[in-house]
């Protein structure tokens, strides 16, 4: 076993122990709503990894690669909606405001 492969294994194997933004996400819903609440994360987050599974299938990440204006406007197209969520955010309404 080459030391490459090794460092990819160890690498991997964090990956896969470490929870990613999803599951902790899920795990909080679950805890502050119960699991029948949680049900619609989870669902919204395994059908987007499945999205993410069929674009780089698909050879999306090929043409957006060869494209670098593609790639800029897929890059400015995310800035402007992280944005504007971060605009949206103080409009929410929580419990505590009710």
């Amino acid at each position: 076993m080459s030391s490459l492969f090794a460092l990819f294994l160890v690498t991997s194997l964090a990956n896969i122990l470490t929870p990613g933004l999803g599951v902790v996400m899920i795990i909080t819903l679950a805890a502050e709503y119960g699991w029948r609440r949680t049900m619609s994360g989870a669902l919204g987050t395994a059908l987007g990894i499945a999205f993410l599974f069929i674009a780089g299938m698909s050879g999306v990440g090929v043409i957006v690669a060869s494209s670098p204006m593609l790639f800029a406007a897929i890059k400015l197209l995310g800035a402007c909606f992280l944005i504007w969520l971060s605009l949206k955010l103080p409009c929410l309404k929580t419990e505590d405001s009710l």
